[in-house]
């Protein structure tokens, strides 16, 4: 068998169906992505519900209330400080079409993490196409393993001055004292 045509029968890692070319791999995963924002649009509606009321109740002040109102229980990912480690236990797929959520997918996720700086429980939304074919390698274990999850926001700087952001790697840290 040539080359050409091993390649033309690989079994996509992101879709886990047969793609001929990556940019079938690409239209695959746009429509299963979709079809899962469908699904768990009850979910996410709950969740984010859920998530809204209790920012409201544990507001102490009225800015507090205010902010809760706004914000729909939910912080973006990209105004988590740079840097900001988090344990993420799972996400939900959100179909996009508001303008600020446009992206080549259609589709937009919430994110469950806990901050591990404090242990606060966040609702993090990204249309952040990598970020979500990222969290969909680790739903389905691509790796070899699935959530929870611990990474690192990593923003970098573009030359039109806005940040792109993505997650890395949590360094391994030595601690004084320890021997291996």
């Amino acid at each position: 068998m040539s080359e050409s045509s091993q390649h033309d029968n690989a079994t996509s890692t992101v879709t886990g169906t047969v793609a001929r070319t990556p940019n079938q791999a690409v239209e695959a995963f746009k429509k299963k992505v979709i079809n899962r924002a469908i699904l768990d649009r009850e979910v996410i509606a709950e969740r984010l519900r859920e998530a809204q009321l209790a920012d409201m109740f544990a507001a102490g002040t009225e800015d507090e209330m205010f902010e809760a109102l706004s914000l729909g229980g939910m912080t973006a990912l990209k105004n988590v400080d740079n840097g900001t480690e988090l344990e993420i236990t799972g996400f939900h797929y959100v179909e996009g079409d508001d303008d600020e959520y446009k992206n080549s997918l259609g589709v937009f996720i919430v994110i469950d993490a806990i901050r591990l700086s404090d242990g606060s429980h966040l609702l993090l939304d990204t249309g952040v196409e990598r970020v979500i074919a990222y969290m969909d390698a680790i739903e389905t274990e691509r790796f070899g393993y699935g959530f929870p999850v611990k990474v690192r926001v990593a923003k970098t700087r573009t030359r039109k001055n806005r940040d792109m952001v993505s997650f890395e790697r949590i360094p391994e840290r030595v601690i004084q004292g320890e021997t291996s």
